[in-house]
């Protein structure tokens, strides 16, 4: 079952397309900024979402093949 639900999950990721990906990361990023982080702490650690070239470098890498569940 593990297997089946990774294997949709990368297939839902490979197709939800690098502009959409990105733009869930920002509302993501942004609502994290706007609501969980301590406002001092988020000054003091001066944290800035990724620019879409930072992002789509990440998106874009090839992903490593593992066997799920393997503890080697």
């Amino acid at each position: 079952m593990f297997k089946l639900k990774k294997w949709l999950w990368t297939k839902y990721q490979a197709l939800m397309g690098s502009d959409r990906a990105y733009a869930k990361y920002l509302a993501h990023f942004n609502h994290y900024q706007e609501h969980v982080v301590d406002k001092a702490l988020q000054q003091e650690l001066n944290v800035k979402a990724m620019t879409k070239e930072e992002f789509l470098q990440g998106w874009n890498k090839p992903k490593k093949q593992c066997k799920t569940g393997c503890c080697r």
